[in-house]
């Protein structure tokens, strides 16, 4: 499975991260749950090769050619488009994300998911949109909603903006100071823990990494890796 950032539907481009977001909470839920779903590294090396630029809107034909460069069976794609707050309210605005599933194989195109709600509330949206995503591709093994919810408690908005812009800069020490703004917004939020503890085991500085490492919780992707290093 290959899971591409989500279109931005909106007037500012500022909201890219957004669709960056959604597709890593998609591809951590799916691989979390044993599907083989292609990193986040592969997905960029296949759009470099294509020429096109991750997060543009994409034809329904470049988005099958990109599925076949990376040679994956299923697609997951789709875009989101907010709605700026009342002139009065203390909101970010409401977001609307709309998922669609390609079959490769088949050459079918599978059912589309919407979820749609504060922008505030942008964990939940996606934790929403990647179970009905996960009961779709898994059914059998898929856990319940309330189970998977368990296993992935909500996130504040601001922290997996942090985590997001810091995945996608390049300069180290941008996602260092990035990486360890989210973990402070949001103690809970495993995956920039993961991130910072993989930094400096490949510096060596091994106590530092074990106090990241640590707060990696088994609900994320990078678990047993964690628990390895």
């Amino acid at each position: 499975v290959v899971v591409l950032p989500f279109f931005n539907l909106s007037d500012s481009s500022n909201l890219d991260w957004i669709g960056e977001s959604i597709s890593e909470t998609v591809r951590e839920a799916l691989s979390s749950q044993g599907l083989l779903v292609l990193d986040r590294e592969s997905r960029q090396e296949a759009f470099r090769r294509l020429s096109m630029r991750p997060g543009a809107r994409l034809t329904h034909a470049s988005v099958i050619k990109l599925g076949q460069t990376l040679d994956a069976a299923l697609v997951v794609y789709g875009s989101f488009e907010r709605t700026p707050p009342p002139a009065d309210s203390n909101s970010r605005g409401s977001l609307r994300i709309t998922a669609r599933i390609i079959d490769l194989k088949r050459i079918r195109q599978g059912p589309e998911f919407a979820e749609v709600g504060a922008l505030e509330d942008l964990a939940s949206l996606e934790h929403r949109l990647a179970w009905r995503t996960l009961q779709f591709l898994a059914p059998s093994t898929a856990p319940s909603e309330d189970e998977f919810r368990k296993t992935h408690p909500p996130v504040r908005v601001d922290a997996i903006e942090s985590y997001i812009r810091g995945l996608v800069v390049p300069s180290p020490e941008q996602k260092h100071k990035l990486f360890t703004q989210a973990a402070r917004l949001d103690p809970s939020f495993s995956q920039p823990r993961f991130q910072l503890g993989r930094m400096y085991a490949d510096k060596e500085d091994w106590g530092v990494a074990l106090s990241w490492l640590e707060g990696v919780k088994p609900g994320d992707s990078h678990y047993l890796e964690a628990r390895f290093l």
